[in-house]
């Protein structure tokens, strides 16, 4: 299990109640009741586009060029991820393939790409959520 940083309180569980009781039908409100979670949180969990709007926005956020100390931070949390759980390299990985813009990536680990980005959208790679319990 990862490291909760102190401001997330979301459980895997209470994701999946809200992503269950929004499917079939509760209004967002009485799921935020049930769960104990917010609204804002019932809305960002279980709307996966609205998720990925934010997601998108979020990253726009700009830091210093450069910044060699942020970077080295960046990428030793990511390399202690990595050892904790090596599926989240191999997912990082086929991510990275996937969005790479200067060149059409064909494979990732002598997988074909497109085997590889269904092999982690199918769920199979256990890459637990930081942000959630």
């Amino acid at each position: 299990m990862t490291e909760l940083d102190a401001r997330y309180t979301i459980t895997q569980e209470q994701v999946d109640e809200a992503r269950r009781l929004v499917m079939s039908g509760m209004k967002k409100t009485k799921v935020a009741e049930i769960t104990g979670l917010s609204r804002y949180q019932v809305y960002y969990w279980t709307n996966d586009e609205a998720r990925e709007t934010i997601r998108k926005r979020n990253a726009k956020r700009t830091h210093e060029p450069g910044d060699k100390a942020r970077m080295d931070y960046i990428t030793e949390k990511r390399k202690e991820r990595w050892a904790k759980n090596p599926d989240s390299k191999l997912a990082h990985q086929i991510s990275s393939a996937a969005n790479e813009t200067r060149v059409k990536r064909k494979s990732v680990q002598g997988m074909d790409i497109e085997e590889a980005i269904n092999l982690r959208d199918s769920g199979a790679l256990k890459v637990p959520n930081a942000k959630i319990k």
